[in-house]
């Protein structure tokens, strides 16, 4: 038994805040912070799901004294996990990990993160679906969700382009850092291997004198199951921007035109034959119910 215990799952690039690492027999031999967070060492990390159980021994001996003594050194304005990162430093740190496995969960910390966890814990798959298609933004903290209706390339860097930046910047890290001078370097004389690999992004609109918008097509396609996207909507009609003011009384005719209208279809090099020939017999499909559409 885990008298205690800190619930964790298995770090996945959607996660973000603090993680741990995990040593002989559960124990926790790590907190790792976000400033001191490594993506080299990432396959060895845990998210921490910040709930926690503590017995009375620990905190009576471990965690209260030294939460106190934290508090009177550094103030109030630090997260509790630097108390437990202290924790693992000991000769018997206690804590034990406890793995989740896969088992659905999400951090709710504002809003957004509210709506994105309503969305995956819908049981309608239909609606689920459709709820996650209203949102702005793709689709990369649904673990394990692939989107073929956005620009993708699963075939860059290449291994060869990674071992070259290695070999003339350093480890990833450093690379990181100045990533935009260090790309500059290499592609020039790499061009023309990875063009050869670049995947097609494939948009259509609705053309003008049709009363349909795309989110009509969208639900005509999802019956049809196929997903699509909606062009984003454009800066000045986005909600965060005017809550804060911006682009008051502003109007960008044609970029509007294209948020209601315009949509791209699943493409790219990851579909098989018989995916594009279900989303190109899906599509003439619901054109023959809504007279035509216009390509991007």
């Amino acid at each position: 038994m885990r008298e205690t215990l800190a619930l964790v799952d298995k770090y996945e690039s959607w996660m973000d805040g603090t993680c741990i690492k995990v040593g002989e027999g559960d124990l926790i031999t790590a907190f790792v912070s976000g400033s001191r967070f490594a993506f080299e060492e990432s396959a060895a990390y845990y998210k921490t799901v910040n709930v926690y159980k503590f017995s009375r021994h620990f905190s009576e001996i471990h965690y209260v004294p030294f939460l106190e003594a934290y508090v009177k050194a550094l103030g109030n304005n630090e997260y509790y996990e630097q108390v437990l990162r202290v924790n693992t430093m000991l000769d018997e740190p206690e804590i034990k990990a406890k793995r989740l496995n896969g088992k659905l969960w999400y951090e709710i910390d504002d809003i957004q993160d509210l709506d994105i966890a309503s969305s995956m814990f819908m049981e309608d798959g239909a609606e689920k679906m459709r709820t996650m298609q209203l949102r702005y933004g793709g689709y990369w903290r649904y673990p394990r969700l692939i989107d073929f209706c956005y620009l993708v390339n699963p075939y860059f860097p290449p291994q060869r382009l990674i071992d070259e930046m290695k070999a003339n910047y350093g480890m990833p890290r450093s690379w990181r850092r100045g990533a935009g001078c260090c790309v500059i370097s290499v592609l020039g004389r790499m061009s023309a291997m990875c063009m050869t690999r670049s995947a097609t992004i494939t948009g259509l609109q609705i053309c003008r004198q049709i009363k349909a918008d795309n989110r009509e097509v969208q639900k005509l396609l999802t019956e049809e199951g196929i997903g699509l996207r909606t062009v984003f909507w454009w800066m000045h009609e986005q909600p965060v921007y005017q809550k804060k003011g911006l682009f008051k009384d502003e109007r960008y005719p044609n970029a509007e035109y294209l948020a209601r209208k315009g949509f791209y279809i699943p493409s790219g090099l990851a579909l098989t034959e018989k995916q594009m020939e279900k989303v190109v017999e899906g599509v003439r499909r619901v054109m023959a119910n809504m007279s035509y559409f216009e390509s991007i």
